[in-house]
């Protein structure tokens, strides 16, 4: 198997707090979101190719010096449609790049860099790997303003970011989505209905 890496950054969408402000600019720590993820995701490994999916118009910001590090590597493809089609959009622009790609959510927790390193790892072996936490607590399943039952945690978990998929098996997956009139939250989700394995990566800290 190929042993390339590409990194698939989705940063449409708007910041949780303002939504004027698009997420991938939201400030984080005195710098743009999208550039301390960009930083992370790529930080001690061989990344072959450097793809952000963005809403029109992030062009000019990503000539600023907070992307300087990124830049000759990166590029930029305007979102259009809903995620599966935004992902396809993204890996039109890897061409004809192979191995495992890296698909980073800004509106999802990015987990540590040695977590990512595992994800990695995991979906060269597996085909697809998540990063999960743990979730503490007790969990209530509820309807309208009432407590319905409670939900057994143990085999639950909080699904983090960047998800790792072997780019023959999303394209073949995103093929087959596209035929079935059903939406999913995320790849890792179009994985399951077709019956393709998906390891859980536990997160530690």
């Amino acid at each position: 198997m190929s042993r390339e890496l590409s990194v698939l950054v989705l940063a449409n969408g708007a910041g949780l707090a303002n939504e004027d402000i698009p997420i991938a600019l939201v400030d984080e720590a005195g710098r743009p979101r999208l550039a301390n993820a960009l930083d992370r995701l790529v930080d001690g490994i061989r990344c072959d190719a450097l793809v952000v999916v963005a809403p029109p118009g992030l062009t000019s910001a990503l000539k600023g010096p907070d992307f300087q590090a990124h830049r000759a590597r990166l590029t930029l493809v305007e979102e259009t449609g809903d995620r599966m089609e935004t992902i396809e959009a993204g890996l039109d622009a890897l061409g004809d790049r192979e191995g495992v790609v890296l698909i980073h959510d800004l509106t999802r927790t990015l987990v540590p860099r040695e977590s990512i390193r595992r994800v990695i790892a995991a979906a060269r072996e597996h085909g697809a790997a998540i990063p999960g936490w743990r979730i503490p607590g007790v969990l209530k399943e509820v309807e309208g303003d009432f407590v319905r039952t409670t939900v057994p945690g143990e085999s639950l978990r909080l699904i983090g970011s960047p998800g790792g998929f072997r780019v023959d098996l999303l394209r073949e997956a995103l093929a087959v989505g596209a035929t079935i009139d059903e939406s999913f939250p995320d790849e890792s989700a179009l994985f399951e209905i077709l019956g393709f394995a998906v390891r859980l990566v536990p997160v530690r800290g």
